[in-house]
C-alpha cells in the first residue's frame, strides 16, 4: 500500500534541564495486522530538522524497552546532545514505535495488586503479573487490539513504511538496547532501504533472554570495583550470604500502605535490573551491606521503582515474547542459572508470561545469526551488564562493513553520553574515517557503606 508523505506541523519539546526545543511532529499511517490489515494504527515521531546543508539520509532513532519512547528520551540531555551533533549533519526522526510512547496502541497498564505474600517468591511476583494481564487483556481486544502484532518483524516493517513516506531510497538507524535488535531484524528484512547503522549495545536475533554467566561477570567486575573504592571485598559472598537467609524467612516490610514479605527472589531480581545501569548498581553495596545488618530502607525503596515499572506497557511483553528464545540458548540459559548469584531472575517473566501475554510466533529463523554488508558502528560500553561488548564481538564477524565503539566505564544507560560518541556517529554516517576509536567516561563510585536506614 503506498503511503502518504508525511506532513510535519511546527512544535516545541520541554526538556529535563529547562530547555524548549523547536521541533516538527508528524505521523505515519500503517495497518496494525500486516500485510494489509482494515484496522490502521498511527505511529508518531518528531523531526529535528538539520541545522544546515544535510549531508547523508535522515537519521531515525529507535529507543528501547521494548515498549520506550524516542520523543520522551530526547527530553533527557545525555540523548539530547548526540541527537544534536547528529542533527548538524542531517535530519533527525525520533520515532515512537507501533505500542510505543505517542504511537498507537495505547498498551500502557495500571501497576499490579500486590498482596502480603506477592513478594516472597517467584511464583506470587509471576502470578501478580498474571493477574494484571487478565485484567487488561480483555479490554484490550474488545477494542479491536490485535495484541500480536506488536513485534519486530512488524515494527521493521513500518520502518521501510517511514522511508516510503518520507520519500526516501534510504534512511540511518541509530538503535538503543531493543532498538539494536529492532535496527537488525531491519537489517535482514530491508537491507535496501538503509544507508548505515548504529547500534548502541548489540542484542542480536537470540539475545533477548539473557546469560546469566554474563550478569555473573558483570557482577564480579563491581564487585572488584567496590573492593577498590571502598576496600570491601565481600559483596558476592554477602549477597550469597542475605540470598540464603531471605530463602526460609522473608524480610517484612512496609511498602505503599501495605506490609508485604519479600524473599530471595525478589531481591535477586531488583539487583538483576539494577546490575547493568549506573544510575542503580552504586547502590548494590548498600543495599547487601544495610540488609546484612536487618535494614530495610534501601531494600522498601528499590522495591517501590521495582513495582512502578510492572506498570510498563504490554509491547514489552508481547515484543520481547515474539523474540523468544531458541531452544539451545534456553538450555544454555538453564545449565547456567544455579551456579550463578542471580540466578536466573534477569529473564524474568520470561517465557512464563506469554501465558498472559500470548505474543506472535515468528518461527525459528527469526533467531538465526544475521550477516549484512551494510556499514555498521556498535557502541559498547565496558560496564554494560545488559548488551555486554563480548555479545557484539561474538556477532561483528558477520558484518564485513562493522567495528566496535568502545566506551570505558560506560554502563548500558551511558552508551551516548561521551562527545567522541557523537563524533563517532557522525562520522559513521558521513562515511569518513574514524578519527576516535574508542571513548572514556569516569569510572563510575559506589555509595558508603556507613548509612544507617
Amino acid at each position: 500500500m503506498p503511503r502518504r508523505p508525511i506532513v510535519f506541523e511546527p512544535a516545541t519539546l520541554p526538556t529535563r534541564d529547562g530547555q524548549t526545543l523547536e521541533v516538527e511532529r508528524g505521523e505515519l499511517e500503517v495497518p496494525e495486522t500486516r500485510p494489509d490489515g482494515a484496522r490502521t494504527i498511527r505511529l508518531r515521531m518528531v523531526r529535528m530538522p538539520a541545522e544546515g546543508p544535510r549531508l547523508c539520509p535522515p537519521v531515525v532513532f529507535l529507543a528501547g524497552g521494548p515498549g520506550d519512547s524516542a520523543i520522551f528520551w530526547a527530553r533527557f540531555p545525555q540523548f539530547l546532545r548526540a541527537f544534536e551533533a547528529l542533527r548538524g549533519v542531517t535530519d533527525v526522526l525520533l520515532f515512537d514505535q507501533r505500542g510505543c510512547g505517542e504511537s498507537e496502541a495505547n498498551l500502557r497498564l495500571s501497576p499490579p495488586k500486590l498482596h502480603e505474600d506477592t513478594l516472597a517468591s517467584e511464583q506470587g511476583c509471576l502470578a501478580a503479573l498474571m493477574d494484571q494481564a487478565r485484567e487488561h487483556r480483555p479490554r484490550f481486544e474488545e477494542q479491536g487490539i490485535d495484541l500480536q502484532a506488536y513485534n519486530p518483524v512488524d515494527s521493521s516493517d513500518d520502518l521501510a513504511d517511514l522511508a516510503d513516506a518520507l520519500g526516501e531510497e534510504r534512511i540511518c538507524l541509530v538503535g538503543y538496547s531493543y532498538g539494536s535488535h529492532l535496527a537488525l531484524t531491519t537489517i535482514r528484512r530491508h537491507r535496501e532501504r538503509l544507508h548505515r547503522v548504529a547500534l548502541c549495545g548489540f542484542e542480536g536475533p537470540d539475545d533477548t533472554l539473557k546469560l546469566p554467566s554474563n550478569v555473573q561477570r558483570q557482577l564480579e567486575t563491581l564487585a572488584e570495583l567496590v573492593r577498590r573504592q571502598l576496600g570491601w571485598g565481600g559483596l558476592l559472598e554477602t549477597m550469597e550470604a542475605v540470598h540464603a537467609r531471605l530463602e526460609t524467612s522473608p524480610v517484612g516490610l512496609e511498602l505503599e500502605g501495605r506490609r508485604l514479605l519479600v524473599g530471595a527472589f525478589a531481591l535477586r531480581h531488583l539487583a538483576s535490573t539494577w546490575m547493568g545501569v549506573s544510575n542503580r548498581f552504586p547502590t548494590l553495596p548498600r543495599l547487601y551491606a544495610s540488609l546484612e545488618r536487618g535494614e530495610v530502607a534501601v531494600l522498601a525503596e528499590g522495591l517501590r521503582r521495582l513495582v512502578r515499572g510492572w506498570a510498563r506497557p504490554a509491547t514489552f511483553y508481547l515484543t520481547d515474547g515474539a523474540s523468544g528464545c531458541s531452544e539451545a540458548r534456553m538450555r544454555r540459559i538453564l545449565s547456567e542459572a544455579p551456579a550463578c548469584v542471580l540466578r536466573n531472575a534477569v529473564n524474568f517473566p520470561f517465557p512464563e508470561i506469554a501465558e498472559g501475554w500470548p505474543p506472535k510466533d515468528l518461527g525459528s529463523s527469526f533467531r538465526e545469526p544475521i550477516a549484512s554488508d551494510v556499514p555498521l558502528l556498535v557502541v559498547s560500553g565496558t560496564l554494560d551488564g545488559n548488551t555486554p561488548p563480548g555479545q557484539a564481538r561474538e556477532q561483528l564477524a558477520r558484518f564485513p562493513n562493522g567495528r566496535q565503539f568502545l566506551v570505558e566505564n560506560a554502563a548500558h544507560n551511558d552508551m551516548l553520553v561521551a562527545p567522541d560518541v557523537h563524533r563517532a556517529l557522525v562520522e559513521h554516517f558521513l562515511g569518513r574515517d574514524p578519527t576516535v576509536e574508542g571513548a572514556r567516561l569516569p569510572e563510575p563510585v559506589f555509595e558508603p557503606l556507613d548509612f544507617v536506614g
